[in-house]
């Protein structure tokens, strides 16, 4: 089906439901009603208001954290602004939601890497609170304008300094990067700084094929900090993503089975002011029973079973929450290290990293 196709018939489909923005059933989560204590890496908010709509519909679904991202006005609003800039509001909200309601939110602030003072913002930022940031260089989008969101070359030297320190303090990055348009750029990087803490979110965008699945999996088994969330974005994205999964689900299966102890889970909403409950609660219990289901449905298809990874109990709570600790390295309250105070000295880590083992012939991607 192609994306055109899709997207009309989720309109359509929409239409039908009686509440344009709702695409997924708010109905209870079979599969997963007695899910609690889940932790969502990924999420983007667009005011406080819309903080407060996300937190009820976390409590109802069981999901005790949320990351929320940073993000320009081009996200948010969809308006005519350039896709790297804006941030600095967004920020604010994601520090301000953190303060408000402690244990509930973590802050990745969104940081465009190829302006010159960038660390020193990185920096600042978490002087303040941050507990990550975002990354949209790598990202395949084009805005409008037509000015891409990939601004500068992931293994660009200027950049050396930037990885650096973030493996140093191992401050955690969602870096959204399209693996099919900057492996070479992406594969680089973490060869030169390969324990980087990454979310590289989407599937790094590598869900269409088995080959593709392949070299994922690569990363996810040779770098220890990579992992990669659920989530796959805007709803016609979504809905893609699940037909895809659907149509090779014994693979998709395979792979999550592999790599339990490395998929993380997120959702990705855009949250506005005005986003409908029911629109939010059906993404959490959508992309819950995707993780331990058989099948589901969503209510913008409603004549369609779309298949599930059916993990287990013990691989789906390292995806609801185990792997998320560990990654964002959460103490036993819930809370993340400040890398400029705890455990740290010059602004390292204090841990021992040994060299990865070379890449013998046969297994480079």
């Amino acid at each position: 089906m192609s994306n055109v196709s899709l997207r009309v018939r989720t309109i359509v489909n929409l239409l039908l439901v009686g509440t344009v923005g709702v695409f997924l059933s708010a109905m209870p989560s079979t599969a997963t009603s007695q899910v609690h204590g889940i932790i969502d890496v990924h999420e983007h908010v667009a005011s406080g208001t819309a903080v407060a709509r996300l937190k009820a519909s976390m409590d109802r679904a069981g999901v005790q954290v949320a990351c929320l991202v940073g993000s320009g006005r081009y996200t948010l609003r969809n308006v005519d602004s350039e896709p790297l800039t804006d941030f600095e509001h967004n920020n604010e909200v994601l520090l301000t939601a953190k303060k408000a309601w402690p244990g509930r939110f973590l802050a990745f602030v969104a940081i465009d890497i190829s302006q010159s003072d960038a660390l020193d913002q990185i920096r600042t930022y978490v002087s303040r609170g941050a507990d990550g940031i975002k990354l949209y260089s790598g990202h395949g989008g084009v805005h409008p304008n037509g000015q891409q969101y990939h601004s500068i070359k992931l293994d660009s030297e200027q950049l050396d300094a930037l990885w650096g320190w973030l493996e140093d303090t191992q401050l955690p990055v969602v870096l959204h990067v399209n693996l099919q348009r900057f492996w070479y750029e992406f594969f680089a990087v973490v060869e030169q700084f390969p324990y980087l803490r990454l979310n590289v979110p989407h599937f790094g965008v590598y869900r269409y094929s088995v080959q593709e699945l392949r070299r994922l999996s690569f990363l996810l088994t040779r770098y220890p900090n990579i992992y990669s969330d659920i989530s796959s974005g805007a709803p016609e994205v979504m809905l893609q993503d699940f037909l895809v999964m659907s149509s090779k689900v014994e693979e998709f299966r395979a792979f999550a089975l592999t790599n339990r102890d490395k998929l993380l889970f997120g959702a990705d909403m855009v949250v506005q002011d005005t986003s409908s409950h029911m629109m939010l609660d059906g993404t959490f219990n959508a992309y819950r029973d995707l993780v331990v289901a058989d099948s589901f449905r969503v209510i913008s298809f409603p004549d369609e079973s779309f298949r599930g990874l059916a993990l287990s109990d013990v691989a789906a709570e390292r995806v609801f929450r185990g792997n998320a600790v560990r990654w964002l390295q959460l103490d036993e309250r819930g809370g993340s290290p400040r890398r400029d105070k705890e455990g740290f000295v010059g602004g390292k880590q204090a841990s021992v990293r040994t060299p990865l083992p070379p890449i013998l012939p046969g297994q480079r991607p």
